[in-house]
């Protein structure tokens, strides 16, 4: 809309200075003036004329200049994405974990070659997107990785291509079957993976959806609060005893998002999560999806508080605003133009590649203690919301969580680990 209204001023104004021109010009030839009064109303008329030409140019520039200025300093979620990854430190000053915030080619010097070498990693939804991204990165770091995802086919094809690109075999990529948003699919995966492995060296809850309209789970809770929190946190309550046998690493992909959503601060968020956890009334996408996501973090947070004694490092992030197939559910009419504005949209965004590398630092980083409990945006350590650190709120969301899914999560046996 505001490059619209600056490109019609900007032709307005250049058909009235132009008209100005010809017309003084045009009364001088009319009138005989003297060759040098006709030289001097050129001389008059060139600025507007070299300004009536700039204008359809500079005008719009100005306007969407103003535009991004606005939305990066009002809005967190997107200034997050904006600087790029060797200047983010200057930017967003925090404690920046092991090294600048890179792809994973530009860290191959400064890390060992196989940092994760033997290391057992499961990434649910891990079959496009910063997901498989992130499977390909930590393949390439020496790990074995579970790819855990809702369609079996998608996470062959998924495997098989992140192997290819790493040049790495493919029996290092390993498919399961798993649904968050069915909390049986999450229980029959859990009992899987004690039987067949001994380990789970990292688990990166990164699976999630964004719906338009309001669905319910298999289970009949909202889809968004299944799907992003009650499958992950049910799969990381039956794997407990296998991450505290193996000192693990818990990443929450979430989003920063959480923070607040259009008047909604974090306090009224995290009371809506608490008292309308399925957003029976007034259902709006952002507002259920924020309500997830803050879910998370204050998952992360609590987790930490409860196992970190035992050894299990437990994060939350926000990768960063790339473009993922999250919007996959959204109507065509909101598709279509994100789908055309994606050479635009590039400029400003972080690539898939770049926003799992915030995951994979969580799960390579050498100070593991420091890194505990924390939140991280493109590597760096970032405050938390004072709802989202809140003891009461987590507790209170720990304990609703565990009654939403306490049919499911009797604990499983797991073998000793070697």
């Amino acid at each position: 809309l505001m490059c619209a209204v600056g490109f019609s001023l900007a032709c307005a104004a250049s058909v009235i200075a132009s008209t100005h021109a010809l017309g003084a010009c045009s009364v001088s030839y009319l009138t005989m003036e003297s060759v040098a009064a006709l030289k001097r109303r050129f001389a008059a008329a060139a600025p507007l004329v070299v300004l009536s030409a700039l204008a359809p140019v500079v005008l719009p520039t100005l306007p969407c200049l103003l535009l991004c200025i606005v939305i990066g300093i009002c809005n967190r979620s997107l200034l997050v994405a904006v600087p790029p990854p060797r200047i983010s430190r200057l930017l967003l000053p925090g404690r920046v974990l092991a090294g600048p915030c890179e792809p994973a080619a530009e860290q191959a010097v400064a890390e060992p070659a196989a940092p994760l070498r033997g290391q057992l990693i499961i990434v649910t939804g891990s079959s496009a997107g910063i997901g498989l991204e992130t499977a390909q990165q930590l393949l390439a770091r020496g790990a074995t990785v579970i790819f855990a995802c809702r369609s079996e086919r998608r996470a062959e094809q998924a495997a098989a291509a992140a192997c290819r690109a790493e040049g790495i075999p493919r029996e290092r990529a390993i498919v399961c079957v798993l649904d968050t948003s069915d909390l049986v699919s999450v229980r029959v995966f859990a009992a899987e993976y004690v039987a067949k492995h001994k380990r789970c060296d990292g688990l990166v809850l990164n699976a999630g959806c964004m719906l338009p309209s309001r669905k319910t789970s298999p289970q009949g809770y909202e889809m968004m609060l299944s799907t992003n929190h009650l499958g992950h946190f049910l799969l990381t309550q039956l794997l407990m005893p296998m991450l505290r046998a193996n000192r693990s690493r818990v990443i929450f992909v979430s989003s920063a998002l959480h923070k607040a959503v259009g008047t909604h601060d974090t306090a009224r968020l995290f009371a809506s999560l608490l008292n309308d956890p399925q957003t029976t009334e007034g259902y709006e996408m952002f507002h259920a999806y924020a309500k997830s996501k803050l879910a998370q973090v204050s998952t992360a947070l609590e987790l930490h508080k409860r196992e970190g004694g035992a050894g299990v490092i437990s994060v939350s992030l926000h990768p960063g605003s790339a473009k993922t197939e999250v919007t996959r559910s959204l109507p065509l009419a909101v598709r279509l133009p994100y789908a055309l504005l994606q050479p635009l949209l590039r400029l400003f965004f972080p690539e898939p590649a770049e926003a799992a590398f915030t995951t994979v630092q969580a799960l390579i980083a050498a100070n593991a203690t420091a890194l505990a409990g924390t939140y991280l945006e493109r590597c760096s350590v970032e405050p938390l919301s004072t709802a989202a650190s809140s003891p009461i709120c987590g507790r209170a969301l720990w304990d609703l969580s565990e009654r939403l899914v306490a049919t499911f999560s009797e604990p499983l046996l797991v073998p000793p680990c070697q």
